[in-house]
């Protein structure tokens, strides 16, 4: 079975994330990417079990919290 890199736009279509969120996951290290000259890749794999991940998350990737407002209750 070959090997599958996807680029990062169509990685982040294919995950239904953006391109920055991708971007910021895998500086994260929540996955990896490989250089492609100026672009990066990232194996298909990978990509499938990041969406499942976020899947069960709730549609939602991992959040840092640095990221998360507060809620107030009035």
């Amino acid at each position: 079975m070959a090997l599958k890199l996807v680029s990062l736009e169509d990685a982040a279509r294919l995950v239904g994330i953006s391109v920055e969120e991708l971007t910021r996951l895998r500086e994260q290290r929540e996955i990896s990417g490989y250089r492609d000259g100026a672009s990066w890749k990232f194996k298909e794999q990978d990509l499938e079990r990041l969406r499942d991940q976020i899947a069960d998350r709730g549609g939602s990737p991992a959040a840092d919290e640095d990221d998360l407002l507060p809620v107030s209750s009035g």
